[in-house]
């Protein structure tokens, strides 16, 4: 889609100006803050971009933030009781885990180095758990699926600011509209949503930890001010992607409702 690439073409562009910055032995403290606007517009896409990737040129050494942070939990391999419900699992326990670091941290978009390095290692056992609970089959695909991907989305929440020890603040992003965003997560997630629905079987636990942001998407289709900022030949897809999830979760969480009674 022209706006999503445009943003990720000026990051990329981004990120490599910021790393010519470095080998040139510029400071990129004082270049963050000096210069016309687009160049402090480029290097914070660029270093956005290089800190979604675990890069965070300068930051370590402004902060001094150790690294090979180790985190302490539960083992995902570890194997499954016969007959254990999902939320008796380890590997649930550690979605659960995972989901309690980050979501506070995407929320505000605050957060420092280290804890999005304890955070990215949550996340990695919690996927590393999700792939063990769908092989036992206390997972089904979609919900697995689903699972990642809101693990994705969080992740990129998280990453969505510079970490706040890295002391370069004059960071005005490129701007991607939220009606583009939630179309094309919406999209991908649309297809596990009626599966699941066809399925019939939805378990509560799971649909909790997605339901929030599915609603979120659908809300931001809603609005004729999110939808003013993509082009107006997407406006009828929006509208019909929109009504479509609606109708699918209203029929999961009447699966829900009805598997709890």
């Amino acid at each position: 889609m022209p706006y999503r690439s445009f943003g990720l073409f000026v990051a990329i562009f981004g990120a490599v100006f910021v790393v010519g910055l470095i080998l040139l032995g510029f400071d990129l403290r004082r270049a963050a803050k000096t210069g016309p606007g687009w160049k402090r517009k480029l290097m914070a896409a660029g270093l956005v971009l290089l800190g979604a990737v675990g890069i965070t040129p300068g930051c370590s050494q402004i902060g001094g933030v150790p690294g090979g942070v180790v985190v302490a939990g539960v083992d995902p391999d570890a194997p499954i009781p016969a007959g254990a419900a999902l939320d008796e699992t380890e590997q649930w326990q550690a979605v659960l885990d995972a989901w309690k670091a980050v979501v506070p941290l995407a929320r505000t978009g605050k957060s420092s180095t280290v804890q999005r390095e304890v955070a990215d290692k949550k996340l990695e056992v919690a996927k590393k758990g999700i792939t063990k609970l769908t092989e036992s089959r206390l997972l089904s695909e979609a919900e697995s699926q689903l699972l990642v991907s809101e693990a994705d989305r969080l992740r990129g929440e998280m990453y969505r600011n510079p970490p706040t020890d890295c002391q370069i603040t004059c960071y005005d992003m490129a701007f991607i509209p939220p009606a583009q965003v939630s179309m094309e997560r919406l999209t991908k997630r649309l297809p596990l949503l009626k599966q699941m629905a066809t399925d019939g079987k939805v378990q509560s636990a799971v649909l909790a930890k997605v339901v929030g942001s599915v609603e979120a998407d659908m809300a931001t289709l809603s609005s004729e001010e999110h939808l003013k900022y993509i082009p107006a030949e997407q406006h009828e897809q929006a509208v019909e992607l929109r009504k479509s999830a609606e109708a699918t979760l209203a029929e999961i969480k009447d699966l829900v409702e009805a598997s709890n009674e």
